[in-house]
């Protein structure tokens, strides 16, 4: 059956981020030919898209592209001509597969409406992906899904999307870091979020941390008034290193090999790629004691945080924190998150895909 599975992912976001090659890579050595769409398509992009392709199944992944508009005028007729969309491919006979990545798209200008479209796509959909048995129990309880539409994958490790981790001297030494201290990395898009505001104060407030430690912060702020914003704040600041700007690929592993800890001061999450690629590394992480996070890190959960992130960044910096230990829980769950399982799971969410339901 697997050989007769052709699917085309959209839309295709391979450049800013691995997680799609790393599926697709995945999906066609369990033998499913996938493709992605090629060049730009006006009016009806998916129809059009799966039409040209000629592939049975329409992967499904991030809504905000097509929910354009300055206005909510606007964007209600995007939404309203992405449904369309997805009904044509429908009756077209195509199945459709949904992965939900986040509750909202980030920077949601109208959340409300980007919900009931939501709601919308997922009854269009044959079958809905989500990451975690947390975000599964929230779209039940927020978009009303039925449990039997929806398949539990986890997102795979990031193991092969970046060179391989380096001693932690010789990181250091390649990016002019102290030798001596201990490091702090928060890495990862800078949006707000993903509060990099709250954990800069919050290093502000640990003057006795930051004689022992550095706080770095790496990654791109697309907004250009939030990069001004946090770095006006973050200037002078003991002990911080920002680095804003994206992170060229080859570099990824110098910063991982080089940090004891990952900071991820998240406001909310459903699935985060910033935490599997924490976990590729086997860094511990810091971040709020959040559904999503709990059960994806499980039994390394030591420096998640109920009450305040100073306190865990404290700990943190203890002996009692056991580092070591962390990272070998980290490597073992990893381990867990193979691309070969999660293609085998997939390519069953796709032959129950294909099994439409009426809208």
């Amino acid at each position: 059956m697997n050989n007769q599975l052709h699917v085309l992912m959209m839309p295709d976001y391979r450049a800013g981020n691995p997680y799609q090659s790393m599926l697709a890579s995945a999906l066609e050595t369990s033998g499913v030919k996938v493709s992605f769409p090629a060049g730009y398509r006006r009016g009806l992009p998916l129809l059009r898209a799966v039409l040209q392709d000629g592939a049975r199944i329409l992967h499904l992944h991030w809504l905000s592209p097509y929910l354009k508009g300055q206005n909510v005028f606007s964007q209600i007729f995007y939404a309203a001509k992405l449904c369309l969309d997805l009904c044509l491919v429908r009756v077209a006979g195509i199945g459709i597969v949904w992965t939900i990545h986040n509750r909202v798209s980030h920077e949601a200008r109208f959340p409300r409406l980007e919900q009931f479209v939501q709601y919308r796509v997922s009854r269009l959909a044959g079958l809905v992906i989500v990451h975690s048995d947390s975000a599964l129990r929230e779209m039940i309880h927020t978009r009303a899904l039925k449990p039997r539409h929806v398949r539990v994958i986890p997102h795979g490790h990031y193991a092969g999307a970046y060179c391989a981790a380096v001693p932690t001297i010789e990181a250091r030494q390649a990016l002019g870091w102290d030798a001596d201290k201990m490091v702090f990395l928060y890495f990862g898009m800078i949006r707000p979020y993903k509060n990099v505001e709250g954990l800069i104060e919050a290093w502000k407030s640990l003057p006795e941390l930051a004689e022992r430690a550095t706080l770095i912060i790496a990654g791109e702020a697309e907004d250009p008034v939030y990069r001004r914003y946090i770095a006006d704040i973050a200037r002078d600041v003991p002990s911080l290193k920002l680095q804003l700007g994206r992170i060229p690929d080859e570099q990824v592993h110098l910063f991982f090999s080089a940090a004891d800890a990952v900071v991820l001061p998240f406001n909310r999450i459903l699935t985060s790629g910033s935490l599997l690629l924490a976990m590729t590394f086997a860094k511990p992480v810091i971040a709020p004691r959040m559904d999503a996070i709990s059960e994806t890190l499980r039994g390394a959960d030591n420096l998640l945080y109920d009450d305040g992130i100073q306190k865990a960044l404290l700990f943190a910096a203890s002996p009692n924190a056991d580092i070591a230990g962390l990272r070998v829980r980290m490597k073992g769950l990893c381990a867990e998150l193979g691309w070969d399982r999660i293609a085998g799971l997939t390519v069953s969410a796709y032959v129950d895909g294909t099994k439409m339901r009426d809208i």
